[in-house]
């Protein structure tokens, strides 16, 4: 959900979990339908509802299930509130001292065993207040989905229920309020879960191909980073401008392109300072990210740009072949998930051709994100250097993968 930060978190935690499950090892984004190493034993079966959305809060449940019998399914059901931008386990809906009670009453209208144990991990309310409760039954007559809802009428569950209850309970015939959408160059998508890579232009914003790429990275529905050079970006303010309000990100390429490994400390500071004072005037923002012209890295630019460098996976040398016929080869035969594709903006042969580019990508399974969707997750650190974000060789795992 766009904006629900903790919510999203929560859901992406339990799938990550069962994607571990179902590969036999840590997860890893593929293009293919199978994990390499990894052969499938089962089916993994993921299914998300909306059980609630009323006034702040929202009720989620995700279900996911490998193969058949008993201890096959997980679930997950959360609530989210948007007010305060919290996601809590249903059970807190009620409290600790009554869910023995709520447990008798499930298992009785269920047919349950008095002996078997009910977890209340799947708690949500009707939109006239009632508490529903669902549990896991083994009878498929019963239900054919492996799960049976109770309703607890409203009264009696009123004094069952926390604080937090409470409060759902009586906004249950609210119109739902969501959360604010995040800018469109920060909205969720785990790149951990998904194949994703990294469409970035360099050294524009350039007034005969820059608005004829936006044009196309709109159309195509795919996220973009800009490096654009300060000096541009001072010339052409309104093209930056307009990078950064079709929601894409704007990083820093220097100043005037100078190879940082050059320059003084003093220089450097000036190089960076000044393409950013640029930047914010066109967009109203200071850029995070910086990316040296050339590749150009050594300690003494690290010490002074004070941002985090973002590199590349896949150098497509646009620049230099002028050919798609050759760099759209070259970048299909280096993508992986977790990319970031080098690119320039400056270039008609690069841009004329970006439409082709994109479909193939995306047909290939990738999803085209910003770099800060990339590394959504990971803490990047001024002064150090990011290509790629996974496993493979010069990247960022995210933390605990």
């Amino acid at each position: 959900m766009d904006g629900a930060t903790s919510f999203n978190a929560a859901i992406d935690h339990q799938l990550l979990a069962a994607l571990d499950k179902h590969t036999g090892g840590p997860y890893q984004p593929a293009v293919d339908k199978a994990q390499e190493g990894h052969p499938a034993t089962a089916e993994l079966a993921v299914d998300g509802s909306l059980a609630h959305a009323s006034g702040n809060f929202l009720i989620g449940r995700l279900r996911t299930t490998i193969g058949q019998g008993p201890g096959s399914s997980d679930e997950t059901t959360i609530v989210y509130d948007s007010g305060t931008g919290a996601t809590v386990p249903s059970t807190e809906l009620v409290l600790p001292t009554h869910r023995a009670h709520l447990a008798a009453l499930a298992q009785s209208s269920t047919g349950l065993n008095s002996s078997t144990l009910l977890s209340l991990t799947d708690l949500a309310f009707d939109d006239t207040g009632n508490l529903t409760v669902t549990v896991p039954v083994a009878a498929p007559i019963l239900s054919d989905s492996g799960y049976r809802t109770v309703t607890v009428p409203s009264a009696t569950a009123r004094p069952w229920l926390s604080e937090l209850g409470q409060r759902v309970q009586d906004a249950a015939a609210s119109p739902w309020k969501p959360p604010t959408p995040e800018a469109k160059a920060l909205r969720h998508v785990n790149c951990d879960i998904v194949a994703c890579a990294a469409l970035t232009y360099d050294d524009g914003p350039a007034q005969a191909t820059t608005p004829q790429l936006l044009r196309t990275l709109e159309q195509a529905g795919a996220g973009a980073t800009f490096f654009a050079v300060g000096g541009a970006a001072n010339y052409s303010p309104e093209l930056v401008r307009a990078e950064h309000d079709a929601g894409f990100t704007v990083g820093n390429h220097t100043w005037s392109h100078a190879d940082l490994r050059l320059l003084s400390p003093g220089a450097i500071v000036d190089q960076i300072q000044r393409s950013n004072t640029a930047i914010k005037a066109a967009t109203g923002e200071v850029p995070t990210l910086m990316r040296p012209p050339y590749g150009g890295v050594n300690q003494r630019m690290r010490q002074n740009v004070g941002m985090p460098i973002i590199l590349w996976s896949v150098d497509s040398l646009d620049w230099l072949t002028r050919d798609p016929a050759k760099y759209t080869p070259a970048i299909m035969a280096q993508v992986a998930p977790g990319a970031i594709i080098l690119e320039h903006d400056i270039h008609a042969t690069t841009v004329d051709h970006q439409a082709a580019l994109i479909a193939d990508l995306q047909k290939a399974g990738y999803t085209l994100v910003t770099v800060p969707q990339l590394f959504a997750g990971i803490d990047l650190q001024p002064g150090q250097t990011y290509g790629c974000r996974g496993h493979g060789r010069g990247c960022t795992p995210s933390p605990g993968r």
